[in-house]
């Protein structure tokens, strides 16, 4: 089912917004966000990344919430995606996310143009959602790393139940240090998603007004990985959020 198009979405927001004689609230609008640190969702909490400080920034709009983390330090290396369906404005709202553990990792540029062993996916549930991750090799670098994919809160009046939530990431240790499946285990155990899994601490957890339109430039290229070709980002972001009807019905732009 795809995605309602942006003519349709936008009519209605301008719709709600002459119902209720306002104006568009402000974390409805589609765009780009900076995040700091205390308010950033997705975790890898590893002590490799104690007391660094991550690249965050988050995409959002009427459909969903789209969060990027990066994290680098001590030679190790790792970047998140968490999604999530907003229902603010549409109840049926769901994640139309098909990448697996075998596709997941080509979803990054780090991976892209490198030549990569894997091996077979594994399934482990944690406190947050049942994982599938594969180990991977970079033998040009001697690095080892976990590539990883999780969806939960599945939609049961989504007649493809699709889910509410999706995360997925990778981690490399350092070169020359290996991985086998306890220090994969570990990684997976350290996923957390603060205010499901790990308290949420921080400011607020509504979303504001995007950023200014050079600001949204910087975070898309950071996102993107285009200050940095083949090496970090993705392209983001996402556009993954679909409304369904939950008769099965068609629904937005295909009816």
């Amino acid at each position: 089912m795809a995605k309602p198009s942006a003519l349709y979405r936008w009519s209605v927001i301008v719709l709600l917004g002459l119902l209720s004689g306002c104006a568009t609230p402000p974390g409805w609008m589609e765009g780009f966000r900076t995040v700091d640190e205390p308010d950033g969702l997705p975790v890898l909490e590893l002590p490799t990344f104690a007391g660094s400080s991550p690249h965050r920034l988050m995409f959002a709009d009427m459909l969903t919430r789209e969060e990027y983390v990066r994290y680098q330090a001590k030679g190790a290396r790792a970047e998140l995606f968490y999604i999530s369906a907003r229902h603010d404005i549409l109840e049926y709202v769901a994640l139309n996310h098909t990448h697996t553990s075998v596709t997941v990792g080509r979803v990054f540029n780090y991976f892209k143009q490198r030549e990569l062993q894997s091996d077979e996916g594994v399934s482990v549930a944690t406190d947050l959602a049942t994982f599938w991750y594969r180990r991977v090799s970079l033998r040009a670098e001697n690095r080892q790393c976990i590539v990883f994919n999780s969806e939960w809160d599945i939609q049961a009046e989504d007649a493809q139940l699709r889910s509410d939530k999706v995360l997925f990431g990778y981690y490399c240790a350092p070169e020359k240090v290996a991985m086998d499946k306890q220090a994969a285990i570990e990684v997976i155990d350290a996923i957390k998603v603060r205010d499901i899994n790990q308290r949420f601490v921080g400011k607020t957890l509504e979303i504001g007004s995007p950023a200014t339109l050079p600001v949204q430039q910087q975070l898309s290229a950071l996102a993107q990985g285009k200050d940095t070709p083949n090496q970090w980002g993705a392209l983001f972001p996402f556009d993954i959020g679909v409304s369904y009807s939950p008769s099965g019905g068609c629904s937005g732009s295909e009816c």
